[in-house]
């Protein structure tokens, strides 16, 4: 399981990729990312593609920045979804701006 800090906020939000995209969550929203994760069950990797996609990181913006591949960035996207029981990006945001 993933492990946050004292509070809450995950690798994404360590690493400073919370100040420049207006269009998803915002650091205030990082622990609901985390309670998200460990709620459902989330891996280490899929909660970090959780925050990301969250903050509107589009696939590829996600591939380059972690170094993997775009099909990878896609099946951790898929696993997220299905483990969340959502099936959008807007879900995704809505999900964690209302700390459900």
């Amino acid at each position: 399981m993933r492990s946050y800090g004292a509070d809450g906020a995950g690798l994404a939000a360590s690493r400073g990729v919370f100040d420049s995209d207006d269009n998803g969550v915002t650091s205030a929203d990082v622990p609901s990312c985390g309670s998200l994760a460990e709620r459902f069950g989330l891996t280490e990797r899929e909660a970090e593609i959780l925050e990301l996609v969250a903050m509107g990181r589009s696939a590829q913006y996600i591939a380059d920045d972690l170094t993997i591949s775009y099909n990878t960035v896609w099946t951790h996207i898929k696993h997220v979804y299905q483990k969340l029981n959502i099936h959008s990006k807007q879900e995704l945001i809505d999900l964690v701006r209302l700390g459900a």
